[in-house]
């Protein structure tokens, strides 16, 4: 496939009948990326169903960039990445995607069946709607103080899942916790629990250069290991007491920031005027993430970069037909024009018959510095040139412009 081919598909891609849209914010079915939902839909039932699901798992977020405007573009000050689409997804920590939604669309708002709408927050609901599908007592889940709350927890429990997260110090619902001031006097490694029996809850304080307050409906401090900091004072490295709600968290809780580290190597970039190519071409990419998890998983070797070019490869092969006169494999070749370099300048600046052909289909304009798509042509040079809106036709023949 040339350029010109590409760019013309490019142009013309869509993933949804526009004439479908909802344009009113008050319709039910209005959807901002109602433009993407079959995509998404696809890549959401084919994440799910092509793996066994790991025990462990996180939910965090995710970020596209973008510098566009869009309803659905969210603007984030303080991560590495400020401008872009933020994505919900659930990982296992070898960085396989099995879920995820886009903040913004139709089905990242309110709770999943069954829930009472005004019993949760929105971001307790994105926890609900991300793991509604595990199985009951087979999987551990993590995430950050975002989502966590005490009833969030007791929900989570009562569908038989494990869970480990940190905690907002203004979701402890009251929990009789030293303050971090007087963690403080006792230094590094202080630790503090509250067990709720009743509810089934355990809310850990421990002081590290901070206090970080975790919460879980299965762990608690114990068994307490130790980890290592360094001493300003002492000017060495010492042992600190850790719980183990902390171990687990710290252990379990990458799973989608490895899936993000893997796109942020080769991130498929590709300059668009329209939003959803950026969305489209993030999961084309997050697709080949996963397929490389799943390809390291059976026992594959070599890095991302080997599997991409491979990928690639395997695309670009193209099978040499059985039989060469048959009608259903008969390519039909398209004549190209001409570059500018090719016309002689004899013809070129000879200032005869140089007439503009309209045609059918446009192509990119050959005078430098002009990238605009015409439908004119030059009927002499048999080059393609602007001839409405700027002079490229006449630049283009005028020998004191070479």
């Amino acid at each position: 496939m040339n350029r010109n081919r590409f760019e013309e598909i490019l142009s013309f891609l869509h993933f949804n009948n526009n004439q479908e849209v909802a344009t009113d914010p008050a319709n039910p079915n209005y959807d901002k990326l109602f433009k993407l939902k079959p995509l998404i839909d696809h890549f959401r039932t084919v994440f799910k169903g092509l793996v066994t699901a790991e025990t462990m798992q996180c939910i965090n977020e995710m970020m596209v960039p973008f510098k566009g405007r869009h309803g659905a573009k969210q603007y984030m000050p303080k991560k590495p990445c400020k401008w872009g689409y933020k994505f919900w997804c659930r990982a296992g920590m070898s960085g396989y995607v099995y879920d995820f939604e886009i903040l913004g669309s139709q089905e990242a708002k309110g709770p999943p069946p069954g829930v009472n709408p005004e019993e949760f927050g929105e971001s307790e609901n994105v926890v609900l709607r991300l793991s509604k599908e595990l199985e009951k007592n087979r999987h551990q889940l993590f995430f950050d103080n975002y989502f966590s709350s005490p009833k969030l927890l007791v929900n989570l429990m009562s569908r038989g899942i494990l869970a480990v997260a940190t905690l907002r110090s203004d979701r402890s619902c009251g929990c009789p916790l030293p303050a971090e001031k007087d963690m403080r006097k006792n230094g590094r490694g202080d630790l503090a629990e509250f067990t709720d029996s009743k509810a089934g809850l355990v809310i850990c304080a421990w002081y590290d250069n901070r206090r970080v307050l975790t919460i879980s409906n299965f762990l608690g401090k114990h068994p307490v290991s130790n980890c290592k900091r360094y001493d300003r004072k002492k000017k060495e490295t010492v042992s600190v007491p850790r719980p183990a709600s902390v171990e687990l968290y710290n252990k379990f809780m990458g799973g989608v920031d490895k899936a993000d580290m893997f796109l942020s190597l080769y991130r498929t970039k590709h300059r668009s005027r329209k939003w959803y190519h950026c969305i489209a071409f993030h999961l084309i990419s997050l697709a080949a993430v996963n397929a490389f998890v799943m390809y390291r998983e059976i026992g594959g070797s070599g890095s991302f970069l080997d599997f991409i070019v491979d990928v690639c490869r395997c695309l670009l092969a193209v099978e040499e037909p059985n039989d060469p006169d048959s009608q259903s494999t008969s390519v039909v070749r398209v004549q190209r024009s001409l570059k500018a370099s090719q016309v002689p300048k004899d013809i070129r600046f000879d200032k005869c018959n140089h007439w503009p052909l309209q045609v059918e289909k446009p192509q990119r304009c050959k005078n430098t510095g002009c990238n605009r798509r015409m439908r004119f042509l030059c009927s002499k040079c048999q080059v393609y040139l602007c001839v409405t809106g700027t002079t490229c036709f006449l630049v283009y023949h005028d020998m004191t412009s070479e």
